[in-house]
């Protein structure tokens, strides 16, 4: 059953499966999302600099071809 069906329709029965540790807490959801969503920001980050750095350094060796 999906974690929402049971918040809405069985609340009591979803704090006692969090309190045995059989399902994450809404808190242990959330943050498992937020450090996906960061892991993947970090990730496009990094892709963008290393696309700005392969870009700076064509146009640097375009301009030394040219004589600047």
């Amino acid at each position: 059953m999906p974690r929402i069906a049971v918040a809405t329709q069985h609340p009591a029965v979803k704090r006692q499966m969090e309190k045995m540790g059989w399902i994450a807490t809404d808190e242990q959801v959330q943050q498992e999302f937020n450090d996906k969503m960061k892991a993947e920001a970090d990730k496009q980050a990094q892709e963008y600099k290393r696309d700005i750095d392969k870009a700076m350094q064509e146009y640097r060796h375009t301009m030394r071809s040219l004589g600047y």
